[in-house]
């Protein structure tokens, strides 16, 4: 077997495993019998955590993927796509399958969800902010993505426990213009660009997308 094919031979075992046990019950172990390879060979490919990396990366591309295809055209500027972005990634992880339900709370529960991603939308962000020429310092950006990522963690777990209702979109809203709020942009600004991407989400098909997919 050549070494690309070994590689997504491993990838694909845990990504299996992850859908049928969820992350813990899933050991390097198990991935490297459901590959059939040595367990002493599988720590030269992957870190445990490599593959829940790679999930959401590509689980990360694939929403970006439908965006662009249904209303990329239609897209006036970054924050929509970053609106976007967020309220489907949260839609499908809470509305898909019971298997990546359960994977992302317990991901979620144990501060495991992958930094990259929280990154990701970081940096998309930051390029928003550059696009409505609003210059704040690395420094005051970087702190209020923290209250923002900490907004999330909150609510994801109300969320979980039921205090929060999913499809609020007030809770969308809110997350999705907070770092633009503190960084000065005017509500008027935020909100308009807000009602353009909720329009543009009813034209989104994602509903061939989850984690496992």
């Amino acid at each position: 077997m050549a070494e690309i094919e070994k590689e997504e031979a491993i990838y694909q075992a845990a990504k299996d495993l992850f859908h049928e046990s969820g992350y813990k019950k899933t050991t390097m172990e198990k991935i490297a019998k459901r590959a059939g390879i040595s367990n002493g060979l599988i720590s030269y490919y992957y870190k445990k955590q490599d593959f829940i990396e790679r999930l959401f990366r590509e689980f990360m591309e694939k929403i970006n993927d439908v965006i662009t295809r249904d209303v990329g055209k239609l897209l006036e500027n970054l924050f929509q796509r970053y609106i976007l972005l967020g309220k489907i990634e949260s839609m499908i992880l809470y509305n898909t399958s019971p298997e990546s339900i359960k994977l992302f709370k317990e991901l979620a529960d144990n501060n495991l969800v992958p930094v990259t991603l929280h990154l990701a939308f970081r940096k998309l962000l930051r390029t928003v902010l550059e696009e409505f020429n609003c210059g704040i310092s690395e420094e005051y950006f970087n702190f209020y993505c923290e209250i923002e990522l900490a907004a999330k963690v909150r609510i994801n777990s109300d969320i979980h426990s039921g205090k929060v209702f999913l499809g609020e979109t007030t809770v969308y809203d809110f997350l999705s213009g907070l770092v633009l709020k503190l960084a000065g942009i005017p509500d008027d600004i935020i909100n308009k660009n807000i009602r353009k991407a909720n329009k543009l989400y009813k034209k989104v098909d994602f509903s061939g997308i989850d984690l496992f997919s």
